[in-house]
């Protein structure tokens, strides 16, 4: 990747189709591509990070926040903002990256309050993506107290979260002080897929 090239191009040059701008309507499809764009922000500020451009990172970090805002392209898929939320600290924006996180769990919650008013027939088809959100959460929950120990919040939400898992039926393990496991990889749809689905071997993924 040349950092400074695609640095240019999207925080000068790419259009944002008025999502920038003012209220408009996302439909699924261009909701879809905005989880792409997402994507394509956290690369760039990846490879900023990597290169010690941590001040230009963060800027790339603000412009996908500001251009794509949550209002009109909601983070569906809690990876993405987890790994948006994990780049603000590696470049060093501490505040944003607490921000982000607090932000992260709370939306996760709001998903797992409602699986819990389903009934059990229809828990069972949300329940691997509940584990998930749950699993995002208790490593926020961590990255929160390991950033900031005496956060009022983080120790409710911690309390809270294994009261859920008990509730659930999961063991709640000992969760001494350790790195931050980064998330999963998550594919990146533009690029091009081969027949019955994946993609190509020559494309690339967001590696968390």
């Amino acid at each position: 990747m040349n950092s400074d090239i695609m640095y240019n191009n999207m925080m000068t040059k790419f259009q944002w189709g008025n999502m920038d701008k003012g209220d408009i309507y996302l439909d699924e499809n261009n909701r879809r591509m905005t989880a792409n764009l997402r994507l394509q922000f956290s690369h760039l500020a990846e490879q900023l990070i990597d290169e010690g451009k941590k001040d230009k990172a963060a800027e790339v970090l603000d412009k996908c926040m500001s251009v794509i805002p949550d209002k009109l392209a909601p983070f569906e898929q809690p990876q993405i903002l987890w790994r948006l939320t994990e780049l603000y600290f590696d470049a060093g924006k501490k505040e944003k990256g607490l921000e982000l996180s607090e932000k992260l769990v709370q939306l996760n919650q709001q998903e797992i309050d409602f699986f819990q008013s389903l009934d059990k027939d229809k828990q069972a088809v949300m329940e691997r993506d509940m584990q998930m959100r749950m699993q995002v959460n208790d490593r926020m929950i961590e990255k929160i107290l390991q950033v900031d120990p005496n956060n009022a919040k983080a120790k409710e939400w911690k309390a809270n979260q294994e009261n859920l898992l008990k509730e659930l039926g999961f063991e709640v393990e000992d969760r001494r002080p350790r790195p931050v496991q980064k998330p999963k990889a998550i594919q990146d749809t533009t690029k091009p897929q081969v027949p019955g689905g994946g993609a190509a071997p020559q494309s690339d993924t967001v590696k968390f």
